[in-house]
């Protein structure tokens, strides 16, 4: 098995596996709630370059979603997690309202949410790593609309109440919305 790169047609269809999978297991209705690069590519830059796992913020039923990845896993010579939890370190303050989520598949028992560009631009936001995000932070400005940086920061302390910007993310949105 292997951690490697998938592009935004690969990712669909894993994702679509996945459901199915969930969706012939399911004793309960599941939701999957996906942030990170996974997110991105698969609703707001199809043309995103690749990522080689799913980040998912939380689900109501963690050890099914982990049982249906590790059997796609298995028919696709993937590492069993390619669709892994790990991101909760930068999970938004537990004061935050919870976000607005956006359907991306659906079965009868299953819905693979993806986080709404909001969310996913302060979470980026907090990563800050240079050859990862500063790629996704443009593109979720432009599905935010955010063309200045009071407005990326507004953005950022909706979700982080608590925390500040880090200075290389400053100074990223710095430079890349306010120039001078």
């Amino acid at each position: 098995m292997s951690r490697r790169p998938l592009d935004h047609d690969e990712l669909v269809g894993l994702l679509n596996e996945l459901a199915d999978e969930l969706d012939r297991a399911a004793t309960k209705p599941v939701d999957v709630r996906i942030v990170g690069g996974a997110a991105v590519s698969a609703v707001y830059n199809a043309e995103r370059d690749v990522t080689d796992d799913v980040d998912c913020l939380e689900s109501s039923d963690a050890s099914a979603v982990a049982a249906a990845a590790v059997a796609v896993a298995r028919r696709h010579d993937l590492d069993d997690d390619w669709v892994n939890f790990k991101v909760r370190m930068y999970a938004p303050d537990p004061m935050y309202p919870p976000p607005e989520w956006v359907v991306f598949l659906e079965r009868s028992n299953v819905r693979l949410l993806v986080a709404n560009p909001r969310l996913l631009l302060a979470m980026k936001i907090k990563a800050n790593r240079p050859n990862r995000d500063f790629a996704d932070i443009e593109v979720l400005l432009g599905a935010c609309r955010i063309t200045t940086y009071v407005d990326a920061l507004a953005c950022f302390e909706e979700h982080y109440t608590t925390e500040a910007v880090a200075p290389r993310a400053e100074a990223y949105l710095r430079a890349k919305l306010d120039p001078t």
